[in-house]
């Protein structure tokens, strides 16, 4: 099975806003709802399992989630 691709939302380093990096690239936006909503939509199509982690503005992780098949061989 392959490894999860990861697609981040984190603050942006150049200034104010919000960068979410995925595979195929970066995207700005300028508040943080519209950048979770479109790494949200940018995880969801890649066709192999993804994880979304978002950022706080201390660049510490707020929260992740997996989508498609979670590789987790284990429960919990």
């Amino acid at each position: 099975m392959p490894a999860r691709q990861k697609v981040v939302v984190q603050p942006a380093k150049g200034g104010p806003g919000w960068d979410v990096v995925g595979p195929k690239g970066t995207t700005h936006h300028t508040a943080k709802a519209p950048a979770v909503e479109k790494g949200r939509q940018v995880a969801k199509a890649i066709p192999t399992p993804s994880q979304l982690v978002i950022k706080k503005a201390d660049g510490k992780i707020q929260t992740e989630h997996t989508y498609q098949a979670d590789p987790k061989k284990y429960k919990g």
